[in-house]
């Protein structure tokens, strides 16, 4: 169980080393940002993808 001293030291380091945790915070909004990106690259290229298909099958109905 966490005690109350525990809690405030944690707090006092926290104040202590507030830089690195900017740019803790700053690194993981990048790297969330890159996902965010590489998601909707995925998802253009699904949706190619999914078009050729759809061509393809318009084609062969012909």
């Amino acid at each position: 169980m966490t005690k109350f001293t525990d809690i405030l030291s944690d707090t006092k380091d926290a104040a202590n080393n507030i830089q690195e945790t900017c740019n803790y915070r700053n690194v993981l909004m990048r790297i969330s940002l890159c996902l965010t990106r590489w998601n909707l690259g995925q998802m253009t290229h699904l949706v190619k993808i999914k078009d050729k298909l759809i061509n393809n099958l318009r084609q062969l109905s012909r």
